[in-house]
């Protein structure tokens, strides 16, 4: 899994669907049959996708009055728990697209 850097690109899995239910909202995987349920900050953040984590955490901070390492924290750790369900991608602006072949 990538490591979040501050100009890692985060696009939404396409198989995703997405309910908004006002401050929060239901994500479900249509391809494993997985769903969870995002806060408000979760659905802060999805809303803004695809973008890069450095705008994310430009979003928390403007959001919730946080510091800037605060917010790059809560990115990371919302990024990087959505990748390991295969909700999101990350990539890393050095990392070819994970479609090219080698």
């Amino acid at each position: 899994m990538a490591t979040i850097i501050s100009n890692s690109r985060i696009t939404l899995n396409p198989d995703v669907v997405f309910t908004d239910l006002g401050t929060e909202g239901v994500i479900m995987n249509s391809v494993t049959g997985e769903a969870f349920r995002l806060n408000s900050t979760g659905v802060l953040l999805w809303r803004a996708c695809p973008a890069d984590a450095a705008t994310l955490a430009q979003i928390l901070v403007q959001a919730w009055k946080i510091s800037a390492e605060h917010a790059g924290a809560d990115v990371a750790a919302w990024a990087q728990s959505l990748a390991g369900h295969a909700l999101i991608t990350i990539r890393n602006s050095d990392e070819p697209p994970a479609n090219d072949a080698a």
